[in-house]
């Protein structure tokens, strides 16, 4: 007499891993990140500097254009209070009118 063979109808052999990885999953949470407010600004900036700036993006490993742009906004806010002395939170819509700034020569 043959012996039958397990029938493998609604068992799907991936079963085991997928429930491996979720078990994984639900053990070992990720911890939350807090979510910072953001602001959408759009700019006009110079197409040659774009490029350079979607080339530094494309070749860099992991990096994207927010992450590139709020940190070169971030130096450029820190070499501003560094350079006028005042702090990175200060209110600058009450500046004097005559005050011009260039962060070429910090």
């Amino acid at each position: 007499m043959a012996v039958r063979k397990a029938s493998t109808i609604g068992n799907n052999p991936l079963d085991q891993v997928v429930t491996l990885r979720r078990q994984e999953a639900v053990s070992d949470p990720e911890p939350e990140t807090t979510k910072v407010a953001r602001d959408r600004v759009t700019i006009a900036l110079p197409a040659d500097l774009m490029d350079r700036v979607r080339n530094a993006v494309y070749w860099t490993p992991g990096a994207t254009l927010v992450d590139l742009v709020e940190s070169a906004v971030a130096d450029a806010m820190d070499r501003l209070a560094l350079w006028t002395g005042l702090s990175a939170s200060a209110d600058l819509r009450s500046r004097p009118a005559a005050a011009t700034l260039s962060l070429d020569a910090v």
